[in-house]
C-alpha cells in the first residue's frame, strides 16, 4: 500500500505543532529530553543537530498520521507528567480514548492469536496490560467489564520506561480428547507393542 501524500510528508500544521511541543519539553526538561535525539555533525563549517531535526520531522509525521489536532496537542501536553514522554506515549496523551479503544481490541484480538503463536504487538505495553488484567478475563468477559480495568493498566505500563519487551509465545496444548494424532504413525506404535513375545498370542486368542 503506497503512503498518502499526509502520511509521506507532515503538513505545516503538524510541523508547527511539533515545534511547539519540542519547545515545551525542553523548557521542562532540558537535556533529559533532547539527549534521547541529539546528535551534531558539522554542515558547512556550522555545527547542525541533526538528531534533532530528523526526530521532528518523525514525529511530525506521526502526528500527521494519526491526524492530531491543535485541541488533541495541547491534551497531550496538558497530560505530560514528571519525564519526557515517547512519542508513542505523547500520541496516547493526545487521544486516550481512542488509543485505548484500539489497544483494548488488539490485546483482546492478540491473546486467541498467541495460542497458536502468531501473535503480533504493536506495543509491549499492550500486552503487559493485558496479563495484568488476567488472560482469562481478556478472552471471557466482555468489553465493558474490562475497559477500565484494562485502561488503567494500559497507562501504567506506556508510562514505566522499564518495560520488558513481549516474551516468545508458547502454543498451547490441545484441550483433552480435542488433539489430533496421525492414524499411521499410531497404527505403526500399535504394531510394535502387539509385537512383543507373549502380547502377539495373547492377541490372537482376543481375535478368536
Amino acid at each position: 500500500m503506497g503512503l498518502t501524500p499526509s502520511m509521506s510528508k507532515p503538513s505545516e500544521l503538524h510541523s508547527a505543532q511539533v515545534e511547539r511541543v519540542f519547545q515545551s519539553f525542553w523548557l521542562s526538561f532540558g537535556t533529559r529530553f533532547t539527549e534521547r535525539y541529539s546528535m551534531v555533525m558539522e554542515e558547512a563549517g556550522k555545527r547542525h543537530d541533526v538528531g534533532i531535526r530528523g526526530a521532528k520531522t518523525g514525529w511530525a509525521m506521526r502526528f500527521a498520521r494519526e491526524r492530531l489536532t491543535d485541541e488533541d496537542v495541547e491534551r497531550g501536553l496538558a497530560g505530560v507528567g514528571a519525564n519526557p514522554p515517547s512519542l508513542d506515549e505523547f500520541v496516547a496523551m493526545c487521544r486516550p480514548q481512542w488509543v485505548i479503544r484500539n489497544a483494548f481490541r488488539e490485546a483482546v484480538s492478540q491473546l486467541t492469536l498467541r495460542q497458536s503463536g502468531q501473535d503480533s504487538w504493536t506495543h509491549p505495553a499492550v500486552y503487559w496490560a493485558a496479563m495484568d488484567v488476567g488472560h482469562w478475563d481478556m478472552t471471557h468477559l466482555g468489553h465493558d467489564q474490562l475497559i477500565g480495568r484494562f485502561e488503567e493498566a494500559y497507562r501504567r505500563r506506556l508510562a514505566d520506561p522499564d518495560i520488558a519487551p513481549v516474551p516468545a509465545a508458547v502454543p498451547s496444548l490441545p484441550a483433552p480428547g480435542r488433539g489430533e494424532a496421525d492414524r499411521e504413525k499410531v497404527r505403526a506404535e500399535l504394531e510394535k507393542i502387539w509385537s512383543i513375545p507373549g502380547l502377539r498370542s495373547k492377541r490372537q486368542s482376543d481375535r478368536r
